[in-house]
C-alpha cells in the first residue's frame, strides 16, 4: 500500500490525491461502508467515478462533465442490479427452505401444492438467470 500510493504521488499530486482517496474509501467500504444499504452501493460507484478521473489525471488528459456523468450512472445501474439480483436469489432461497420446512410438516393435497409451487418457482428462478 505504501509503495503504491507513493508511486502515485510520483507520477502527480492530484493523481497521488485521487489514490489516496480512493484507497481511504475502499478502506472503509471493506469494514464498515458495505453493510449500511444504500451507501454500500454509492461507494462502489463512486469508486468507478474516481477510478475514471484518476486515468483522465494520470494522463493529464481533462475529463468532462459526460464522462463524470455516464461513469456514475452506469455504475450505480450495474451496481443496483447486482444487488438486486443478489437479494432475489436470497429470497428464493428463504421461501425454498421455509416451503421445504413446511413440506416436513405437510401430508396429502397440501404437500402437493407446495411442490408445484417450489418447482414453478425454481423454474422462474433458473430462466431469469440465463
Amino acid at each position: 500500500v505504501v509503495v503504491g500510493l507513493t508511486s502515485a504521488f510520483l507520477l502527480g499530486t492530484r493523481f497521488g490525491m485521487a489514490a489516496l482517496i480512493y484507497f481511504v474509501m475502499m478502506t472503509a467500504y471493506s469494514l464498515a461502508l458495505k453493510n449500511v444499504v444504500i451507501l454500500d452501493v454509492l461507494v462502489v460507484a463512486l469508486g468507478f467515478v474516481l477510478r475514471a478521473v484518476a486515468g483522465a489525471l494520470a494522463i493529464d488528459v481533462a475529463f468532462s462533465n459526460w464522462l463524470l456523468v455516464c461513469t456514475l450512472l452506469l455504475a450505480l445501474f450495474l451496481a443496483f442490479v447486482t444487488a438486486f439480483a443478489f437479494f432475489q436469489r436470497l429470497s428464493v432461497f428463504v421461501i425454498f427452505f421455509l416451503a421445504c420446512f413446511a413440506g416436513v410438516l405437510m401430508t396429502g393435497r397440501a404437500k402437493r401444492v407446495v411442490t408445484v409451487i417450489l418447482v414453478l418457482i425454481i423454474g422462474i428462478q433458473g430462466g431469469s438467470l440465463t
